[in-house]
């Protein structure tokens, strides 16, 4: 078992601030990592509204980059952002909004179509159901939303693919 490190105060937010300025985090985070170096519950709570007064935390921000990275990279569909999301404790309006603002409609029916038409040339199937039923699968473990997944599936199957 990994032995943690205790920190005082000032040594934490510190640490807090150093880890916030390399890389986008959320305040759950980073509670999680303040409540694993030794302060207590209040100095935990004082930190974080520091970090966040200083602008080093940003819940808004961070889900827009979140969003912005799980899509263009992992491209995921917009539940499953939502999901890793609310995991990390974000409220609804922020996470609304960063989807909202971050991923184009147009940009994210055509990612799906993408997927599904690589997944499609890849997938073997009895019948013309049991492909769209895998597609369908594969799209909706990727956090598609299901109405715009049989409609594409749909396209896509009208075309021979």
């Amino acid at each position: 078992m990994k032995h943690l490190k205790t920190y005082n105060y000032k040594e934490a937010l510190n640490k807090a601030a150093n880890l916030c300025s390399r890389k986008e985090k959320c305040a759950s985070d980073i509670e999680k990592k303040i409540s694993g170096w030794g302060l207590t519950p209040e100095e935990s709570d004082q930190g974080i509204d520091w970090l966040v007064e200083n602008k080093f935390i940003d819940n808004e921000r961070f889900a827009r980059f979140f969003v912005r990275d799980k899509f263009r990279f992992n491209r995921w569909g917009k539940i499953k952002i939502a999901h890793a999301l609310r995991q990390k404790q974000l409220p609804a309006e922020i996470i609304e909004l960063a989807l909202n603002q971050e991923i184009d409609a147009q940009d994210y029916i055509n990612t799906l179509e993408k997927l599904l038409r690589s997944k499609a040339k890849r997938t073997i199937a009895i019948d013309l159901y049991e492909k769209k039923a895998k597609l369908a699968r594969f799209a909706a473990g990727r956090g598609f939303e299901q109405d715009l997944v049989f409609s594409v599936i749909d396209r896509i199957v009208e075309n021979g693919e």
